[in-house]
């Protein structure tokens, strides 16, 4: 659902919105809205990043349901959490699960696809923020937030990973403070250049503009004899990996697929996981280990992973 609005507006009614996928931008942003500054569009480049986000929704949440099991409904509700007398914040849930759950999806390129499944909700500093306004206005008993892993060259989900969570990551006083100095500054006397944001500016920004004068000039120098060689021979590398991803992803898939099958194959046969085990196949033999690896709980629900390690043996 198409919502063109600012971050932060104002109905008829007087009632201040603000919207919560927008919560987690800089400060300076809000003042200069305030002071009637008009934003840039997205550079075409991000705004076809987040068309392949919206695209692949549909996808991601089938992937969970096939994979948990579990309907998932409410597909772009819109939710409204009040702060403070006649301030709210809105915004459009990707879904909610039968137990009460909140549901979010979100389209990860290759890039970011590790950070992603490390970090979870703090993959991007905006979303602890927005489930957490989501989970609060629907009374959430719970979270599944879902990546889905995209091939660019394809234009497909090709992995998903759930993060799943038993509480809002921020709790409803940490989003009424957020809230509080937001409205604090724009009901003050600062000007929005006087208002700090990041020391290095976010981008894509709708006021990029006003960054110009604080990003600080890259320092010039000239590259030895000793460094010269290696910047180009690492420029060309670069150059020579970009290429090969695609074939890179397609190939962890294929291993992904054969550990889950040599897991199986080792649980069968009654092998004791954590010990290394050598086994004979035809000439060559080879060490494998199955181990279960074990995710600390972090407000997210504790979880693990099996990690399958094989090396053939000298």
């Amino acid at each position: 659902m198409s919502d063109n609005r600012p971050v932060r507006y104002i109905e008829d009614d007087g009632t201040i919105v603000y919207r919560a996928s927008g919560l987690g931008l800089c400060d300076r942003i809000y003042v200069a809205l305030d002071e009637g500054m008009t934003p840039m569009a997205f550079p075409e480049w991000f705004q076809a990043v987040l068309n392949e986000g919206t695209a692949m929704e549909d996808n991601i949440r089938q992937a969970f349901v096939e994979e948990h099991g579990e309907d998932v409904v409410g597909d772009q509700e819109l939710v409204e959490l009040e702060v403070m007398d006649g301030v709210v914040i809105r915004g459009h849930i990707d879904g909610r699960l039968a137990g009460g759950e909140l549901w979010e999806g979100k389209k990860v390129r290759p890039s970011g696809w590790e950070a992603f499944k490390r970090k979870g909700v703090e993959w991007h500093k905006n979303y602890p923020m927005q489930v957490s306004v989501y989970m609060h206005a629907i009374g959430a008993t719970g979270l599944f937030f879902t990546g889905g892993l995209y091939d660019p060259e394809n234009e497909e989900i090709i992995e998903t990973y759930t993060h799943a969570y038993p509480d809002p990551p921020i709790n409803l006083l940490g989003i009424r403070k957020r809230i509080a100095k937001l409205e604090g500054l724009i009901n003050g006397d600062k000007a929005a250049m006087d208002v700090a944001c990041p020391s290095t500016p976010d981008f894509p920004c709708p006021f990029y503009y006003l960054h110009d004068d604080d990003a600080p000039e890259p320092k010039e120098r000239v590259a030895d004899e000793e460094i010269a060689p290696v910047l180009q021979t690492l420029a060309d590398w670069e150059a020579e990996k970009k290429p090969l991803a695609s074939e890179v992803r397609a190939l962890d898939k294929k291993i992904k697929e054969a550990k889950l099958g040599l897991t199986g194959w080792y649980e069968a046969n009654g092998l004791e996981v954590g010990e290394e085990t050598r086994i004979t196949a035809g000439d060559d033999t080879y060490l494998v280990k199955v181990l279960d690896v074990v995710r600390k709980g972090y407000t997210v629900e504790a979880g693990g992973y099996t990690k399958v390690t094989v090396k053939k043996e000298k």
